[in-house]
């Protein structure tokens, strides 16, 4: 199978040659890395003059920089790879991350676009595992109503997939990986997560997603013009509701579904959602009653005790009423 490792560069910092050597340890000679030099103002190239590399490695030099977006959609243009695998010049690939993904998707061939699980380090780098991300396409797929469903950078898809929604919304230039996943969702592409850590993230102050105001903005901007897509388009809300009763109240409904894997998410980030909107009323107490029942949703013995405060608070509530609200 063959892959290309795609690693978009702009200001390279001391994280950055570690970043590198993590991922060319791993890439065997039916791979490639290609690093974008998003127009940095000392060519990468010169960074890497005297460096022997052990694999196949292309730098593709933009002359400005065009943001992330642009960066991949330029170097999707050189990826010799029928697989894309994506790094940032500031995280860590872990040991046999590459043969993983690439087994996972030659196994399962119906999947386009697959992730892992991930580990942080923080700024006095210590090391947490994130919360581990659901597997089931569906789930996942809700999830987008929420969040990304994957992390960006720990991801593996095929290229066809890519080209098949255009590349990356370049419109979206601090919102890339949750435009790309929605528009993969909406065409039909099956998603998976490889429930093992691959892939270390560094969080430090210059850090893509740290205090970033544009990308939330970008982000829930996009995310609300898709939910009002999913409110008014009947194709669209069986992408991600297909199991969900739509207008019936969500606790004749809840003893139905909240087994489900694939709804019990939705359903947990419901509750997340109204304990915000209680806390800012000043109903601090049903605040923190839906909060703990969010964390202990993912009991199923607890759905009765679920139900009951859904159906005393909130007796006509609707997965159509919460998204039409902007409750998400």
């Amino acid at each position: 199978m063959i892959y290309s490792v795609l690693m978009p560069v702009y200001k390279p910092n001391e994280y950055f040659q570690s970043a590198v050597d993590s991922v060319t340890s791993q890439i065997d000679d039916q791979g490639e890395l290609i690093i974008v030099d998003d127009g940095n103002q000392i060519p990468l190239s010169e960074h890497f003059k005297n460096t022997k590399w052990p694999c196949s490695i292309k730098i593709h030099r933009l002359n400005k920089n065009s943001g992330i977006p642009k960066a991949l959609n330029e170097g999707l243009k050189i990826c010799s790879g029928d697989i894309i695998i994506r790094m940032d010049a500031d995280d860590i690939s872990l040991p046999s991350r590459i043969e993983k993904l690439l087994k996972y998707l030659n196994n399962n061939p119906e999947i386009g676009i697959v992730g892992s699980d991930v580990e942080v380090q923080d700024f006095n780098n210590e090391i947490s595992i994130s919360t581990p991300h659901l597997l089931d396409d569906l789930c996942l797929k809700q999830c987008l109503i929420v969040e990304c469903p994957l992390c960006h950078a720990s991801i593996a898809i095929r290229k066809s997939a890519l080209i098949t929604i255009g590349g990356y919304p370049e419109e979206y230039s601090h919102a890339e990986d949750y435009a790309m996943m929605f528009k993969l969702a909406t065409n039909g592409i099956k998603f998976s997560n490889i429930s093992n850590v691959l892939y270390r993230v560094r969080k430090h102050t210059r850090s893509h997603t740290y205090n970033n105001n544009i990308l939330l903005s970008q982000f829930n901007i996009f995310r609300n013009e898709n939910i009002d897509a999913i409110i008014n388009d009947n194709e669209y809300r069986k992408i991600f509701f297909p199991n969900i009763f739509w207008d019936a109240p969500l606790e004749t409904t809840i003893p139905l579904t909240l087994s489900s894997a694939e709804t019990r998410i939705l359903y947990q980030n419901l509750l997340y959602r109204l304990g915000i909107l209680m806390m800012k009323k000043g109903d601090h107490q049903l605040a923190n009653s839906l909060f703990e029942m969010a964390q202990s949703i993912k009991n199923i013995n607890k759905k009765i005790l679920f139900v009951k405060m859904l159906n005393k608070y909130f007796p006509k509530l609707t997965v159509k009423y919460l998204l039409n609200k902007k409750l998400f």
